[in-house]
């Protein structure tokens, strides 16, 4: 586990900065991103080594992200079930005033519109909840120390990791109605658009152009990973989804070794405050 360890923390080379901690107008290509020339990732090591890392850090790489997974959906399946309801009482009480095919329209409308903000609005806090986790996976892997309380982080990230994580979905959403493949080709290409905002500090349209350069070269390679990855998942269902509380978090980790594989580290998250000037 040492390669993990150490030669991830290595700062960039050509003097350039691994991330923008101070924020400000840093672009995408005055960062380092990508170590020299694509290298073969090995799925089945990345596998082991995550559940490595469970193994000796079980409540913050286990416990916690499988909590507030389950505490989520109870919750968000709640709020979904008494939005919609409300939504179809308010809208068959407008539709019947209006009546006709107008008032079933706005019957519809709303129950649709609905969804799709009950939808989009617990994405958004998952995509929080989750970067959290993510900070705390990546401490772990880079040698460095962690704790549940270094996911109070996110709390610098949360805006430009909601509005890229919005953005993203946006482009592969319209991606996969371009006739699905367009969509799995950008899917990969952003992949590590979260992790990068957490680690880098950048953001929007940035953090995507990022994660794009980053995955030149590797979108074949993670495609099998994330195929790998949905067999683990699949075997962890079997056992009454009992599994899952191990195959989750060991897939949470992979994904996070592959993009420490590939980047250099930035660690934004731990410099946030008392970092010196990026431009000095």
């Amino acid at each position: 586990m040492a390669s993990w360890n150490n030669e991830n923390q290595q700062p960039a080379s050509g003097g350039r900065p691994t991330a923008n901690p101070l924020g400000g107008s840093l672009r995408k290509d005055d960062i380092q991103l990508k170590r020299l020339g694509p290298q073969a990732i090995d799925p089945v090591e990345l596998i082991k080594g995550a559940f490595e890392f469970i193994k000796a850090h079980p409540l913050e790489t286990a416990v916690l992200p499988i909590g507030v997974i389950i505490v989520f959906s109870i919750i968000n399946q709640i709020v979904s079930f008494v939005a919609n309801f409300v939504a179809a009482t308010v809208g068959g009480s407008l539709g019947n005033a209006i009546g006709g095919d107008a008032g079933q329209a706005v019957s519809i409308g709303i129950t649709v519109v609905t969804s799709l903000v009950v939808g989009v609005v617990g994405q958004v806090i998952m995509a929080a909840l989750m970067g959290g986790i993510n900070i705390i996976w990546l401490r772990i892997i880079r040698g460095q120390s962690a704790s549940i309380n270094d996911a109070m982080a996110i709390k610098s990230f949360i805006v430009p990791l909601i509005l890229t994580s919005i953005m993203g979905q946006f482009a592969i959403t319209f991606g996969f109605l371009l006739l699905i493949v367009p969509g799995v080709v950008l899917a990969l290409g952003l992949a590590m658009m979260q992790y990068i905002v957490i680690d880098k500090n950048l953001k929007f349209v940035d953090a995507l152009k990022a994660s794009w350069e980053l995955m030149d070269g590797y979108k074949m390679q993670y495609f099998i990973f994330g195929m790998i990855l949905m067999v683990v998942n699949f075997i962890g269902m079997i056992p009454c989804f009992l599994g899952l509380i191990i195959t989750i978090p060991i897939s949470l980790g992979a994904s996070l070794m592959f993009y420490n594989a590939i980047a250099e580290p930035g660690n934004a998250y731990n410099n946030l405050g008392n970092a010196p000037d990026v431009f000095s």
